[in-house]
C-alpha cells in the first residue's frame, strides 16, 4: 500500500509538470487597475481579450466580505472544478484490481450467460465536441466598500492553448453592441434587408461587426414578436387597403374606357404587393386611379382588388385592361369583368424578350428579330399587320427557329 501510495504521487507530480510545460504565457492579461462600475471593467477586459485574440466569460459572483466578488475566467475553461487527470486512471486500477480478487482461478464461469452478455446490443455513444480546454486562466473582481471601485486582480495569467486565429471564434465577441443595435433598429424600421443593414453596419459602425448574418435575422425576428405582445401574427392584420384619390377618380370616370394595372410592386416595408392602377386619358397620357396592397398575389387577393375597382367606377365598365401575364390576375379579370378584353402591356413583352429570346438568338440575330417585332407591333390595323407580315419574312423564320431550338 505504501508503495502503490508513492507511486500515484509521483504520476500526479509528472502530470503537473506535463501540464504546467503545455501552459501559455505569450498571451497578455489585462493590468490589474480599479474601475468605477462593474459594467466598465468588465467591457474594458473583454476588450482587452479581444485585441489579444482570446475571450472572457463570467464564470460566477458571491458575496465576499460584505460586498460582492466576481469571478472571470477565459470563455475555453470549464465551469466545473478543474478535474485530476490522474483521478480515471486511478479508478480504472482500482476497478480492475477488485475485479481481479473477486476472480480466482476456480471461480466458476457460466458460458450462457457470457454468451448473452456478448450478444446484448450496447447502448451508442454520443460524442458531445466541446470547445473547452479547462483554461486555468482566472481574474477576479471585487467590490471596495471603502472607495467604492471595483478591484481587478490576475489569479491566473496563464492559458493552455493558442491564441485564436480570427475574433469570431468565440461566441462572446459575435454578440451586437448596443450602438449596433440602436442601427439595426433603425434599419428594420425603414424596411431594409438583413443583409444590406450588415454592409451599411460593416461600413460605418465604429466597432468592427463580428456577429453573423444570422444574429441580425434573430433580432429582427424579436423585435416582430415583442411588437405582436404575444398575439398571433394572423390576428387584426391587414389583407387588403385600396385607395384612390377624389380628383382621380373623378378623372377615371370621365376615361373609363382603357385600364392598366401593374402588379410588379414586391417589394415594402410589411412585405405586401403592391398594385398599381392607372388609366388613359383621350390625349393619350396615362395617369394614377389608385392603389392597392394586398396580403399575396393569388386569385382570391386579385378578385377582391377588383370588386373595389368595379364598386369606384359605377356604373362604368372598361372596355380593356392592359396587365402583364399575371394569371392569377387575368383570371380575375375574366370573373370581375367578363365583358372587358385583356391586353398585355408592350412593355412587359418586350423585357421579356430582351431576357429570354437575346440569350438564345445572339445578340445579332435579336437585334433583326426585334426590328421586325416592332414592325408588326405598331401596325394600326389588321390589313396593315398582315402587308408588314408579308413584308418581314424573317420573323417567321426567326420564330420558328426558336421555338424549334
Amino acid at each position: 500500500m505504501h508503495l502503490n501510495h508513492l507511486l500515484d504521487a509521483e504520476s500526479q507530480t509528472e502530470v503537473k509538470e506535463t501540464l504546467d510545460s503545455e501552459l501559455n504565457h505569450t498571451i497578455p492579461a489585462p493590468p490589474e487597475q480599479s474601475y468605477v462600475s462593474r459594467d466598465k471593467c468588465y467591457n474594458s477586459i473583454q476588450r482587452w481579450a479581444l485585441e489579444n485574440s482570446y475571450a472572457i466569460a463570467t464564470a460566477r459572483s458571491y458575496p465576499f466580505k460584505g460586498a460582492t466578488r466576481v469571478i472571470y475566467q477565459c470563455d475555453k475553461s470549464n465551469n466545473d472544478a478543474q478535474l485530476d487527470p490522474t483521478q480515471d486512471k486511478k479508478e480504472c486500477s482500482i476497478n480492475a484490481c477488485d475485479d481481479q480478487k473477486n476472480e480466482g482461478p476456480d471461480t466458476p464461469r457460466d458460458k450462457e450467460q457470457e454468451k448473452k452478455h456478448s450478444k446484448a446490443p450496447q447502448p451508442r455513444k454520443i460524442e458531445h465536441q466541446t470547445r473547452k480546454a479547462m483554461c486555468p486562466f482566472c481574474l477576479t473582481v471585487t467590490h471596495n466598500i471603502d472607495t467604492g471601485k471595483w478591484d481587478l486582480e490576475i489569479k491566473n495569467a496563464a492559458h493552455n492553448h493558442a491564441p485564436s486565429d480570427h475574433p469570431t471564434a468565440h461566441a462572446i465577441h459575435q454578440k451586437l453592441t448596443t450602438e449596433q443595435i440602436k442601427e439595426i433598429s433603425k434599419f428594420r424600421a425603414a424596411g431594409a434587408m438583413p443583409i444590406k443593414a450588415k454592409n451599411l453596419l460593416m461600413k460605418t459602425s465604429s466597432t468592427p461587426l463580428l456577429a453573423p448574418l444570422k444574429s441580425i435575422h434573430n433580432f429582427n425576428y424579436r423585435g416582430k414578436k415583442r411588437k405582436l405582445d404575444g398575439k398571433s401574427p394572423m390576428l387584426q392584420s391587414l389583407i387588403g387597403l385600396f385607395f384612390t384619390l377624389p380628383e382621380s377618380l373623378e378623372l377615371a370616370k370621365n376615361h373609363p374606357y382603357c385600364i392598366e394595372i401593374d402588379a410588379t410592386y414586391k417589394t415594402n416595408l410589411h412585405d405586401m404587393p403592391l398594385l398599381h392602377i392607372g388609366g388613359i386619358n383621350s390625349c393619350s397620357q396615362s395617369f394614377t386611379l389608385g392603389f392597392c396592397f394586398l396580403a399575396k398575389e393569388q386569385e382570391p387577393d386579385f378578385l377582391w382588388a377588383l370588386q373595389q375597382l368595379k364598386v369606384a367606377l359605377q356604373p362604368h365598365v372598361p372596355s380593356v385592361i392592359l396587365t402583364d401575364k399575371e394569371s392569377a390576375l387575368m383570371t380575375a379579370i375574366k370573373t370581375v369583368f367578363p365583358t372587358t378584353r385583356k391586353l398585355l402591356c408592350q412593355w412587359h413583352i418586350g423585357q421579356n424578350l430582351f431576357a429570354h429570346c437575346r440569350l438564345i438568338l445572339g445578340d445579332e440575330a435579336y437585334r433583326k428579330f426585334r426590328q421586325a417585332w416592332n414592325c408588326l407591333l405598331f401596325s394600326r390595323s389588321a390589313s396593315i399587320y398582315n402587308k408588314n407580315l408579308h413584308h418581314n419574312p424573317s420573323i417567321i423564320s426567326l420564330s420558328l427557329d426558336f421555338l424549334l431550338s
